[in-house]
């Protein structure tokens, strides 16, 4: 992508992949916390456990993932995304891809040596 429209376009693109990318970790992170919901509702645990799985999962995880898609530029985050298979190759363009080769290889030696 050429020029000052084309790297417009890109900078656009990758933020939107980005977004797509926080919003499905995020929603992951709260399927798991909507068993808790359950599990309150259910009788399983009391209303103040759930308020301190709530904390937790606000000060924990919800952070980490906030603080990924906010502080890292969306050219590390989309190629991350891309590595722990939140978004799919296919969901991003060729030409994007290609310049992300070798970052998502970088990412993917990552995810295999913490394995």
């Amino acid at each position: 992508m050429n020029g000052s429209k084309g790297q417009r376009k890109r900078r656009k693109a990758l933020r939107e992949l980005s977004g797509t990318a926080h919003e499905r970790e995020l929603t992951k992170a709260l399927l798991g916390l909507e068993e808790k919901f359950q599990k309150w509702r259910s009788g399983s645990i009391s209303s103040f456990q759930l308020t301190d799985i709530i904390h937790e999962f606000h000060n924990g995880t919800n952070r980490d993932i906030w603080k990924r898609y906010s502080y890292q530029k969306p050219n590390m985050s989309v190629p991350a995304a891309i590595a722990s298979g939140i978004l799919k190759e296919e969901e991003v363009p060729p030409q994007i891809l290609e310049e992300m080769k070798e970052s998502i290889r970088f990412f993917r030696g990552g995810i295999e040596d913490e394995s």
